[in-house]
Order: C-alpha cells, then structure tokens, then sequence
C-alpha cells in the first residue's frame, strides 16, 4: 500500500507529517510522490487562517471524479483543521473517508486500515498525544541537514483570535533527556543543524521543573558534531533574560528571536489578550539588543483586528520601524470559528482596509530590511553552507546564525563544505540575500 501526504501550515505541521510517515513505513506502507499510485491521500492542515482552510477544501473536492474511478482510495483529513471540524467536514466533503485529529497520529495505520471500509473520524479529547510518542529517531532529515525536533506541544495563552489551544491542546513539554537523545541520533544520521519546535517553545520546562535555557546549554554541550540550534516559535511574555543570554554565549545556537509583536497598540494588544502592553514588549526589545547586540529579530503582526483605528495601526508601522526587525510576517484579520474574537467582536474593519495597511506595514518593514543589511557589507559573517545555490550552479549557498540567505563562488572544492561553517566577507546585499566571497582560514 502506497500513500502520499500534502502539508499545510507551521514547521510543526511539517514535522508531524514526517512522523506520520514514519508511522505508517514502520506499518508497512510505502511513500510515494505520485498521487496516481497512491493508495491513500493525506491532508495535514492549518486551522490558523481561512485561507488555509480554503485551499484544502478545493483540493479534496478536486479529488471526487478521482475517487469515483478508484473507490478503494482512501483520501484523509488530518490536523488541526480536522480537528476543529471534526464529522462536519463529512458535510462539505461525502468522497472523504478519514478524519484525525491532532491527538490521534499515532494510530494513524489503524485508522487508515479502518477507512478502507467506511468512513472514520477520530478526534478524541482524552486522547492527547503525550510529547515524545511519535518521536521515532530515524526520521528522514528535513532539506538533508536540517532536523526539527518536537520539544513540547500545546499553548496556554488563549489569545482572542487563536484557534491553536483549541486545536492543539496545553502546553506539555518533553523530557530534557529524550530530547538530548534524538538530537543526538539525529546527528549521527546526518544533520548539522537541529529546530527545536513548539506552538509557544519559550514557554518549555515550566511544567517539568526547567526551560528553554537550560535545554540549549545541554543540547549544545552534550551532542556532538550539531553546527546550529534553532528554536521557534516564542512568546514574547516568555522571553527571559537566561534565554537571552544562552542564544548570546553559546556559539552554536543561532543569533535569531522570533519575537511576534502582533500590534504595537496597547489597546490591541489587550483585544488580543497577548498578556503584555506595548511598554512592556518595548523594555524586552530593549533587553535583548542589550544582552544580545548582534541578535536579528523577526516579528509577526495582524492588522486589521476589530474596532483597530488608524492611529493604533500607525503604532505598528512604529513599532517595525523603532525595533528595526530583520522580518515581519503580516496578516490581515480573519474571523476564526471557534475563537474568543469570532463570538465576540465585531469584523469591522473594511477589507479594503485591511489590505491597504497590510501593504504599508509591508513597505515600511522592507525599508528597515534594506537598511539591516546594507549594514553588513564588507563585515565578516559565518555561514552553515547547505548546497550549490538552486539559482546558479556556481555559486554555494549557505545560511548566518542570524537566519539570511548568503551566496559565494563556487571553487573547485566547493562540494567539501556542504555541512560545514565558512567565513564569508559580504560584498554586496539585497533585502533577502548576501553575496560576498569566502574568507580563507
């Protein structure tokens, strides 16, 4: 039996999916990439924006005339989406035969086996998936050198326009030593970096007694061979100074802080139930430039959340500004079902709206991307090298611990430093690339 599985979403999607195959090859089916030969077609979905949601919907319907021509296919739902939806997506979707939820993966094999005679859903609250039960060690390596590694699942913070407590369920975090270990199998397979992963990854320990600081020192201190460690996504409220200092002290783990904002108006943040003011997210900015002066900072933002002015969005387009963030991820405002914001609050700001502020927000955060990098021309920076750039066959392309694309000339020798840290001397920059030359020892 043959399946292939198509992801939407998050990192942590992307990382479920892989243990979801690894589940069902250790059951005895086989991967392909061709849908034609597959047995069963699986989904793994978003819930967090509509249009996530949307694109599922449209390639499932496009798979009825399909399903009619080989009724034995199983074609199922999985995910977050799934499991907000549950057997309503049955309504929209008669040709679907499987349902999973987010706490159901690891009977994955048992329910596809079950969907072959009709239709199954399994979503389950008292099934939670503890952390750690499909944490098989021989994965496949995402990109080759890259491995993500799930450190907790779950978020406590209920923000108003969030489905992912919903969907997801609380925070739980792994043993620091099962982490360890996989981090360390997962090396011995191949890969130089590790991402440490969560829907709220700063917020890791509090429930077994450590944190997210204490893992990076053992991580980096016990596991030999890893280049990089990256860890994403953070909470802005859970951001301490040991954190701070660990991604500053430690050579290995990456000058980069995913540090999602959302709004630089207090009064949204509050709509938000973010659980910080615009000051207080101000003095943790200020913190970590101070423990951390090389670090680069990526922020989310929404725009267009119910009853927002245009002074209070003129507060992000400050706030993008004043941090001087290397990235930003904008979103406009949709309701989601299920959420505080969609029972409570009016969608009140005009699509139109919305769209011109997420276009301004957009300008001004690639203003300051410019500035951020024309500052790196002629400095010195240490990349992971990953391959030959995908864009020229002569040149190498590698990654700085701070997460921007660099791209140098190819040698001769070149294909030796696939997985190894060089020294490149950037030349010239453009918003989403270095290009420089490579720096002899």
């Amino acid at each position: 039996m043959k399946f292939i599985i198509h992801t939407f979403g998050c990192q942590m999607n992307k990382l479920d999916s892989e243990l979801v195959a690894e589940a069902l090859t250790a059951a005895g089916w086989k991967m392909t990439a061709d849908e034609n030969e597959a047995d069963a077609i699986l989904y793994n979905t978003c819930s967090v924006r509509d249009n996530a949601e949307q694109r599922v919907l449209a390639r499932i319907m496009q798979l009825k005339p399909v399903k009619k021509q080989r009724p034995g296919l199983v074609i199922g739902l999985m995910g977050c989406f799934a499991q907000r939806m549950g057997a309503k997506l049955f309504d929209q979707l008669p040709h679907l035969d499987l349902v999973c939820g987010t706490r159901k993966f690891p009977q994955i094999a048992a329910l596809l086996e079950s969907a072959r005679s009709g239709p199954v859903v399994a979503i389950e609250e008292e099934t939670l998936v503890a952390p750690g039960t499909l944490d098989a060690h021989g994965r496949s390596l995402h990109d080759g050198m890259q491995a993500y590694i799930s450190i907790m699942r779950g978020c406590n913070n209920f923000c108003t326009y969030c489905i992912v407590p919903y969907v997801r369920g609380r925070e739980e975090s792994r043993p620091e030593d099962a982490i360890v270990t996989e981090a360390r199998t997962l090396v011995e397979k191949g890969a130089k970096e590790i991402i440490l992963l969560g829907q709220n990854v700063d917020a890791y320990g509090k429930d077994i007694n450590s944190s997210l600081a204490k893992l990076l020192y053992r991580v980096h201190e016990e596991v030999e061979g890893i280049v990089r460690i990256r860890f994403v996504t953070s909470h802005p409220r859970d951001i301490t100074e040991d954190l701070v200092r660990a991604m500053n002290d430690l050579p290995k783990v990456a000058n980069y802080l995913h540090m999602p904002a959302q709004s630089g108006s207090t009064r949204m943040l509050k709509a938000m139930n973010r659980g910080y003011t615009r000051e207080e997210y101000d003095r943790k900015l200020e913190m970590v430039y101070r423990l951390a002066p090389t670090a680069l900072i990526a922020s989310d933002f929404i725009v267009g959340f119910p009853t927002e002015t245009d002074a209070e969005f003129q507060t992000s387009v400050e706030l993008v500004r004043q941090a001087r963030f290397q990235n930003s991820f904008v979103f406009k405002y949709s309701p989601r079902p299920g959420t505080v914001a969609e029972r409570t609050m009016p969608d009140d700001v005009p699509e139109e709206v919305k769209l011109a502020r997420n276009h301004e927000l957009l300008a001004a955060q690639e203003e300051v991307k410019i500035k951020r990098t024309e500052e790196l021309i002629d400095s010195v920076q240490e990349i992971l090298v990953e391959g030959v750039s995908p864009r020229n066959a002569e040149k190498m392309l590698g990654r700085t611990a701070s997460n921007l694309i660099c791209v140098y000339d190819r040698t001769v020798h070149a294909d030796n430093e696939i997985g190894t840290l060089q020294r490149i001397r950037v030349d010239r920059a453009t918003p989403l690339t270095l290009f420089g030359s490579k720096v002899e020892a």
